[in-house]
């Protein structure tokens, strides 16, 4: 029994409980145990054989323990982001910038680190977003006074729309703090290491701005090397996103297991043991995440693999499932609310999926052949099979919850990732190589590669039918598809075990023995089944109601009308000059409706804010 596995489990359940419910699960575990008392003498015997079986005392234990933990940090820290700066207006603050500058259009934006308070040290510790409108530069490390106004972030605006304050606390940021000019105190000791791993990596960044013109291809090598993808342009983002290559743009474990393959030909090269070569490269792996900006991606990869390294050192076998399982745990111990972070679950379910279902796909096998024209068909085969496997098993597993959160398939995902395949890696490998050798043949053939990439991300979007637009998918379906995952998994894995024999042989009786009890009285179980089925229609048809959705769309308006006999009717369709509301705002909340089509589009005037021409909407008629 994996018991990290298990804990992590229960962890997550009292986080999600004490997000969606904000509620103890504590009462609802006493509630439980209360019942199953009062109940113990008439439950039959049969019944508490069955249990026995299925249920392990200990592992409910370690479940109900960790659930009880998770969830009463979550409840906490809920007030505290609710509470705990609501009465702070504008205040004089103490801090120390913990970030590089993000340009945005009236200001920078920092990430600060919180130390008094006008002299209050209760909020000591706790993370700001700091937009300063003087024009001064600040690096990491910085002390800093400043008289600022705190801003609590904006919430969900529309039916299942954008959390801006959701959004904070997966980073674990408490809100947005506004000034106008700062003062440089003496520098924060005890940030010596990292102040040089950021100006490492603003160094990076002067390197590579240096030698690449092109601002594309700039801004997509710096995604791909260091995460850099805030300053690429929409257009290149959803060229990515519709051609099924966003994971690229996302450091993840494909570029951890090339740092780490670096580091093992240098150590070899300089004839390091074993042993001191798997300690240098745990501790450059740490440094590695800081140096990407920590997001949860590389935690993920670079824990998991610092793990299986550990285990080499100190002579115990690593295990795959127990790595992502504490991987995680550190993570969510380190900010619960991590969980909400798209790219958190998105990773996990795409790792997880290739290590379940990875060996479940097979395309079959070719022959190996002495010849070499042969032997290139055949390399090519192989290296073709891998990737259609890998990206099958990915898509597999995170597809309902992409569906979810872009309400699109994407039908050339296949085709895009393999012809990348062969890319990528040059890419990651000749753009570290570029940091340290300066050379220009290098960043020659860098700009023909990432050319390359953003034609083949163009090519594949463009494509008739590449994407496919869905509304969003009822939680029902989600977990339903969870469920027949993981029993297709389990019936397949461990098919050979005998516990799931045994397992198997007692549910199937009790199953049994259940069908046998429906079939006895299947008469009165249909008649009552259609009953309910005529009334609810009968309901349903007899109260047709109108109902009229007025869609917060910032300056502009919007409404929508479904009308009794569902048709459905747009009134304007609000718009920006700085914001594409139509992409990001009107559309999201039409397919989380469940509206694909609009059957009447009515525009009250012309003007910017109540329509734009680059309208994204299906229409009927």
């Amino acid at each position: 029994m994996r018991t990290i596995f298990i804990v992590v489990l229960g962890y997550i359940t009292g986080i999600i409980i004490g997000l969606y419910c904000k509620i103890s699960i504590a009462f609802f575990y006493i509630g439980i145990f209360i019942v199953l008392a009062f109940m113990k003498n008439y439950i039959k015997p049969n019944i508490k054989r069955y249990s026995k079986l299925l249920v392990n005392k200990k592992v409910v234990c370690i479940f109900v323990i960790a659930s009880i933990v998770s969830n009463s940090i979550v409840v906490y820290k809920n007030k505290s982001y609710e509470n705990k700066y609501k009465k702070i207006n504008e205040a004089n603050f103490i801090a120390v910038i913990v970030s590089e500058p993000k340009q945005k259009q009236y200001y920078n934006q920092y990430k600060i680190k919180i130390e008094t308070v006008d002299n209050n040290t209760k909020y000591k510790g706790d993370y700001l977003l700091l937009n300063l409108k003087q024009n001064m530069e600040l690096s990491y490390g910085d002390r800093i006074l400043f008289l600022g106004k705190f801003i609590m972030p904006e919430v969900q605006r529309n039916y299942k729309g954008f959390s801006y304050s959701t959004y904070l606390k997966s980073i674990g940021i408490y809100g947005c703090v506004e000034a106008n000019s700062v003062k440089r105190l003496a520098n924060q000791k005890g940030y010596f290491i990292l102040k040089h791993i950021y100006s490492f990596r603003q160094n990076i960044k002067s390197v590579i701005t240096k030698n690449i013109v092109d601002e594309d291809k700039r801004n997509l090598l710096l995604g791909i090397l260091l995460g850099y993808d805030d300053e690429l342009s929409d257009e290149v983002k959803e060229d990515f996103s519709n051609s099924g290559l966003s994971h690229i743009l996302a450091v993840s474990g494909m570029h951890v297991s090339f740092v780490v393959m670096g580091i093992a030909v240098l150590l070899t090269k300089m004839r390091f043991s074993k042993r001191l070569s798997s300690i240098i490269t745990i501790i450059l792996l740490i440094l590695f995440i800081f140096l990407t900006g920590e997001v949860p991606t590389v935690k993920r990869a670079c824990i998991t693999v610092i793990l299986s390294l550990g285990a080499s050192i100190v002579y115990r076998k690593s295990d795959t499932i127990t790595n992502l399982s504490i991987a995680l745990l550190i993570i969510l111990l380190q900010n619960p609310f991590s969980i909400l972070d798209t790219s958190l679950i998105l990773s996990f379910l795409a790792t997880i999926g290739i290590i379940c279902f990875n060996y479940l796909v097979s395309f079959g096998n070719i022959k190996k052949s002495k010849n070499s024209k042969n032997m290139l068909l055949s390399n090519l085969y192989e290296h073709s099979k891998q990737i259609f496997q890998i990206s099958i098993s990915a898509q597999v597993f995170i597809l309902p919850i992409s569906i979810v959160v872009f309400n699109k398939i994407t039908l050339t995902f296949l085709f895009s990732n393999l012809l990348i395949s062969f890319i990528i890696s040059s890419i990651l490998i000749l753009g570290f190589t570029s940091i340290v050798l300066q050379i220009k043949f290098i960043y020659i053939i860098l700009n023909f590669l990432l050319g390359l990439i953003l034609s083949i991300a163009n090519f594949f979007a463009s494509i008739p039918l590449s994407k496919v637009i869905i509304t969003t998918p009822s939680i029902f379906f989600v977990v339903i598809y969870y469920c027949i995952l993981i029993l297709f998994i389990y019936i397949k894995i461990l098919r050979k075990k005998e516990i799931k024999r045994r397992l198997e042989k007692r549910v199937l009786t009790f199953v049994d023995n259940f069908k046998q009890s429906i079939f006895k009285r299947s008469r009165k179980l249909l008649i009552v089944i259609i009953a309910i089925v005529i009334t609810l229609q009968i309901t349903y048809k007899s109260n047709p109601i109108l109902k009229i959705y007025f869609i917060d769309v910032g300056q502009g308006d919007s409404c929508l009308i479904i009308t009794p006999n569902k048709e459905t009717i747009l009134v304007d369709g609000g718009g920006s000059k700085n914001f594409d509301v139509g992409q990001k705002t009107l559309l999201p909340y039409l397919l989380d409706r469940k509206i694909k089509t609009i059957d009447y589009l009515i525009i009250s005037h012309f003007d910017t804010d109540h329509v734009r021409t680059d309208f994204y909407i299906y229409y009927k008629k």
